[in-house]
Formats: C-alpha cells, structure tokens, sequence
C-alpha cells in the first residue's frame, strides 16, 4: 500500500498527526489515544498497513475492510479458512 494512502485512511479513521520521529511519523487517535508510527517508505506491506489501519481507526477499518481481516473466506462463502488448525496429533 503506498503510504500517502495509508495516511488518507488513517486520518479519515480519526487520527491526527503528532510528530515526526528519526524514521517514522507518529499519528494517534483522537478518540482512544492509541499511538502509532508509520514508516516513511513509498510502499507500506499490506499487513503492517491492515496492523496500523487497525490500531489507529475505530469506525473506518469496517468501511475499508468490510468483511474483515479474513475476508477472502468470507466472499466464497465459508465461515473461516478451509484449512483448519489441526490440533495434536496428526495421522
């Protein structure tokens, strides 16, 4: 994810810039006080961007991520993943 749309999201989330810090910007939500830094790099990993998404925004990340973190399973129809935690003894 790019991090100017990462920083748009956030701050639509209810975020607001705090301070620049060495590497990273930190932002933090109004709302519960949460803080988070955000790396100044032009490409953010999908699931740090999803981690910091999460931390920071309240209402948002359901607007951005409607079906959730583990979304792909619940577009074909499945409750959770199909590929189950096995646990114990396998065989």
């Amino acid at each position: 994810m790019k991090r100017g749309h990462l920083i748009k999201t956030v701050t639509k989330g209810g975020a607001a810039f705090i301070r620049h810090g060495g590497n990273h910007d930190w932002y933090r939500n109004v709302q519960t006080g949460v803080q988070q830094p955000i790396p100044r790099h032009n490409e953010i990993n999908e699931m740090l961007a999803k981690s910091i998404i999460k931390k920071l925004s309240n209402q948002f990340q359901q607007d951005y991520y409607p079906f959730g973190l583990r979304g792909r399973f619940v577009k074909r129809g499945l409750k959770s993943s199909p590929y189950p935690l096995r646990r114990g003894k396998i065989g």
